[in-house]
């Protein structure tokens, strides 16, 4: 384990977090999956060769407070289900946690899936480093989370309305629904928890009123009662011949669930149905103060809330940089030298495992078009700010 002050940079071999470079055979498919329980956190990898007709299974084990990876199943080899060969067109594999029926136990669970078939294995007992075993042989396929699928077909939504669905949450006993729109702008719909009722009216639409420069809902989170977006439009969204120009910035937001009110933390000035609307921060898009030049190239990586404040990261030309704030207004930057060597990140994601405290998962693309994952271990009550964006009158905030 690698510390960098409150960082701590626990990545296991890379043979178990990157697909095979150029010069190695690469499998037909393959998956990854990461999990954390009990100050423990679990990595299940599945690798496909289609011609061998083959599929493997590791699943590995760090103990979050020393660091130290331990194999759960090391390359096992999984029986090709005859009746369900060529059903999963790519590699899958999840990681969950389940109660037996006798003794309320929580155990880990896995389910795999690959052209070969699909399985799903059980620990033995609860113990962190309990073996595996295949528990069904019945090829039933990984599916999403049921509970949120059953709850989203109560509110009899139109299938072309759940196709643009990218995020959801629950807040002060609303469940808010993000939906993606290119062309209009995102909106963002709520309903009633209890009586599972759509609202009549969005809570903001059009890209709140900023249209295609805000196309998705990158984040959704909560803080203090609040609810807090990211939003933009996404690489893949951008006109390709114009990408530099047609980027314009992500937008931090603040939804207030008791009185349906918003807020721009961070963006464009612009009029709205409900008045003038100016960034709180006096920042624009991206953080964006103009001191810098190019800082609007920023682009959004994690928007995560914890242990009473909001955590940020971004990617530019410097790599990953953190950033923090106590209310969304007032960020300041993460000193640490622990992602100096991340470039071209594809994905940023943060799981708890403690109150104050996180796993970052980062994911890559280097210049060989090798996937690379990297894992640190943060602890937020450690954090020291190494500056704070103080906007200044020659700002500006277009």
């Amino acid at each position: 384990m690698t510390s960098h002050g409150f960082c701590h940079d626990i990545t296991p071999e890379p043979d178990l977090v990157a697909s095979p470079a150029r010069n190695q055979p690469a499998p037909t498919g393959w998956a990854m999956d990461i999990g954390i329980h009990n100050n423990w956190l679990y990595l299940a990898r599945i690798d496909y060769q289609r011609e061998t007709d083959s599929s493997r299974l590791q699943v590995q084990a760090c103990e979050l407070a020393s660091g130290h990876w331990q194999a759960v199943l090391n390359n096992h080899a999984l029986t090709p289900i005859e009746d369900r060969k060529g059903a999963i067109a790519d590699a899958r594999c999840q990681l969950t946690w389940v109660q037996t029926e006798t003794d309320q136990a929580t155990q880990l669970t896995l389910e795999a899936a690959s052209p070969g078939g699909c399985w799903r294995l059980r620990a033995t007992s609860a113990s962190p480093l309990a073996p595996l075993e295949e528990i069904t042989a019945d090829g039933t396929a990984i599916s999403p989370c049921s509970d949120l699928h059953d709850w989203l077909a109560t509110l009899e939504l139109e299938p072309e309305i759940v196709s643009r669905i990218t995020h959801t949450i629950d807040c002060s006993g609303q469940l808010y629904l993000a939906l993606k729109d290119r062309e209009a702008g995102f909106s963002l719909l709520s309903a009633d928890l209890q009586s599972r009722r759509l609202h009549d009216h969005p809570v903001l639409a059009r890209g709140a009123e900023r249209y295609l420069h805000n196309a998705e809902i990158f984040a959704l989170t909560t803080l203090n009662d609040k609810l807090f977006l990211a939003a933009g439009t996404p690489a893949t969204a951008r006109t390709p011949d114009s990408a530099y120009f047609d980027y314009q910035g992500f937008e931090l937001l603040q939804v207030d669930p008791s009185s349906g009110d918003w807020e721009i933390l961070v963006g464009v000035p612009r009029p709205s149905p409900a008045g003038l609307k100016l960034p709180l921060s006096a920042l624009g898009p991206s953080l964006n103060t103009r001191q810098t030049g190019a800082t609007w190239r920023r682009e959004w990586q994690l928007l995560h809330a914890q242990a009473g404040c909001l955590l940020l990261a971004t990617s530019d030309e410097d790599g990953l940089r953190l950033w923090y704030s106590y209310n969304g207004i007032d960020w300041q930057s993460i000193a640490t030298d622990a992602f100096q060597s991340l470039d071209q990140i594809e994905r940023c994601q943060a799981l708890e495992c403690g109150p104050s405290t996180l796993v970052l998962r980062v994911e890559t693309t280097n210049f060989d078009a090798q996937q690379q994952t990297q894992l640190f271990l943060l602890h937020l009550d450690q954090i020291e700010p190494s500056s704070q964006i103080e906007p200044t009158s020659n700002h500006h905030i277009s």
